[in-house]
């Protein structure tokens, strides 16, 4: 009878160290879920917003928004991905509005370029802007 106690014990023991886990497991879980609703939450409302300047002929404000959207993404983390994604969502928001890409985006190939650029005083205006040393890495396949 002691050894079925012992069993039963164990059992519960495993159990309840189990159960600490999960609740670790989900928990930070819960937190991905709530940054993931927090970025497209963001994604979507500002397209939201482009395409309500943009009904309203204010272009220039659109522009202007899609610009700072794509900063807002690009400081977000600092990675090649999320260099090139930002990228490719300020061209088809400018394609939407009917702006073409400045000059001054294209020549941004990783994290880091535009600081590069702005210390050698360019910025979004600027044309003939000289090729960045850093490799393009953000060629589409």
């Amino acid at each position: 009878m002691e050894d079925f106690i012992v069993v039963i014990a164990i059992v519960h023991v495993t159990a309840a160290v189990l159960q600490i886990c999960l609740f670790f497991k989900l928990w930070g879980m819960a937190n991905n879920v709530r940054q993931l609703r927090k970025k497209h939450a963001y994604t979507s409302n500002v397209d939201y917003e482009i395409g309500k300047l943009c009904i309203f002929g204010k272009n220039d404000a659109a522009k202007e928004l899609a610009f700072e959207a794509y900063f807002e993404v690009y400081e977000d983390q600092n990675d090649f991905n999320n260099a090139h994604a930002a990228k490719k969502v300020l061209k088809e928001r400018l394609e939407r509005i009917g702006e073409p890409m400045p000059e001054f985006f294209e020549k941004i190939n990783v994290y880091g370029d535009v600081d590069k650029l702005y210390k050698a005083g360019y910025n979004i205006h600027s044309t003939d802007i000289p090729e960045i040393t850093t490799p393009n890495l953000c060629t589409d396949q």
